[in-house]
């Protein structure tokens, strides 16, 4: 209930003050090249998601998954969250990777815990980001000492994995959980073993950087597309917000909440109107959605072949 009541509060103060006809007019001008390549800017970010979380995979001893496995699951994930409320996807994600694992590397502790090893090294390339734009692009919304206290955060990371053979935290943390959840808490931890590798943990967060920009591009890619005129470090705040949104529990997609996420700073930051604001989030979300969910069959189809014991070539 509380779900589809921000659900709706959400549609309803992203449509605030909309003109249907203008709306219409918007999808109307669209240029679809742009539209093209923001798809094409979405599966590099998919992929590379793939790819970074086959690197956690590997460092936390799960096995050598193919590559083509993890992307699938991957995109499935994706597809998951983009028709499921509460990111449902990450369930399948999960679920679908086991598949290719032994029972016990594939315990469902372990593999959360890749999952949340990607979720930290994942942040960490987006402060980055956020750091490297604050400080070489001017921002209309003023962010006091972000990139001090960006770059002392990001060093205090980078600190932590260097130390990876020196600081044993999962170790110490195992004290004070309660016995009978240790070895609950220890698969996660030992599913979280990039964070002890320097090396993988650089690289996944190269690879996390790569899909950072990605998506940032997407976003640049469908502001032009609907001709939106908005600085450069606009893609970033549509990417904050929605990102904020998605924190809290909607329908699938995140449908209204991140509409009004994206409304509200295009048009007090940056004056855009609503009507083109609107139809910008829409043909947004409109885009990843279809990428997600075309990925997502064709990771489907590439289980089921799989599952049939059909060769397929690495």
């Amino acid at each position: 209930m509380a779900t589809l009541a921000l659900t709706i509060a959400g549609l309803w103060f992203a449509a605030r003050g909309v003109d249907p006809g203008k709306l219409g007019a918007t999808f109307a001008g669209v240029r679809w090249n742009w539209v093209a390549a923001g798809a094409v800017a979405t599966v590099i970010q998919i992929v590379m998601f793939g790819i970074a979380w086959r690197t956690g995979l590997r460092a936390a001893g799960v096995g050598d998954v193919a590559l083509r496995h993890v992307i699938g699951a991957t995109w499935i994930g994706r597809a998951g969250n983009a028709v499921l409320p509460a990111r449902m996807g990450e369930v399948a994600r999960v679920v679908v990777i086991r598949r290719h694992l032994s029972a016990q590397d594939g315990s469902i502790p372990r593999l959360a815990g890749t999952l949340i090893a990607q979720r930290i090294l994942g942040s960490l390339a987006t402060l980055i980001i956020v750091v490297l734009v604050a400080a070489t692009m001017p921002l209309l919304v003023p962010l006091p000492n972000l990139s001090n206290v960006g770059a002392a955060a990001g060093i205090i990371v980078l600190l932590a994995i260097a130390l990876r053979g020196r600081v044993r935290l999962g170790s110490r943390l195992k004290v004070i959980v309660p016995r009978r959840l240790r070895g609950l808490f220890g698969s996660v931890v030992d599913g979280a073993g990039i964070l002890r590798l320097r090396g993988p943990a650089i690289a996944s967060v190269g690879m996390h950087l790569v899909a950072s920009v990605a998506q940032l591009t997407t976003v640049e890619c469908l502001l032009r597309a609907f001709g939106v005129a908005a600085p450069a470090s606009a893609p970033l705040v549509v990417v904050a917000m929605v990102a904020l949104a998605g924190l809290l529990p909607t329908s699938p997609g995140g449908i209204g909440l991140a509409q009004a996420a994206i409304v509200a700073p295009l048009g007090t930051t940056y004056g855009v109107s609503a009507d083109l604001a609107l139809g910008f989030a829409l043909g947004l979300q409109a885009t990843v959605l279809l990428v997600a969910v075309s990925g997502g069959l064709l990771g489907l189809t590439h289980q089921r072949l799989s599952r049939r014991g059909i060769p397929h070539v690495a």
